[in-house]
C-alpha cells in the first residue's frame, strides 16, 4: 500500500487531484491507497498527532511502514514511532534504495 501524510494546503491539492498532475492525465489519487493532509487532520508533521491520526486511522502497524520524506525532523519522530525511515537526498534517484528497502521489510 502506498499513503501519502504531507503537509499541504487546499491550493496544492486541487491541483494534486486533477487530471493536470501528471502527464498521463491522471490525479495523484490514481497513484496511491489514501491521503493524510495536514490542513484536513489539523495538524503537521513532525507533530506526533498527525503519526498518531494516520496509523489508528490506517490500521498500520509502525514496524510495517517505511516513511520516506526528505525533512530531517519528520525522520526523526518516525524513527521514534517506530517506522523505518528514509530520507533520500533533494535530486537523487533513489529508485534502487528503495526496492533495496522494501525487500528489507
Amino acid at each position: 500500500h502506498v499513503y501519502i501524510l504531507s503537509n499541504t494546503n487546499p491550493y496544492v491539492m486541487s491541483w494534486a487531484c486533477s487530471p493536470g498532475f501528471s502527464s498521463q492525465g491522471k490525479p495523484l489519487t490514481d497513484y496511491c491507497d489514501k491521503l493524510y493532509l495536514s490542513y484536513q487532520v489539523g495538524c503537521t508533521k513532525p507533530e506526533p498527532e498527525i503519526f498518531n491520526y494516520m496509523l489508528k486511522d490506517s490500521g498500520m502497524l509502525p514496524s510495517e511502514i517505511l516513511f520516506v520524506d526528505d525533512g530531517a525532523s519528520n525522520i526523526h519522530i518516525g524513527k521514534e514511532f517506530g517506522l523505518h525511515t528514509y530520507q533520500p537526498e533533494n535530486g537523487m534517484d533513489w529508485r534502487k534504495e528503495l526496492s533495496q528497502l522494501l525487500a528489507g521489510l
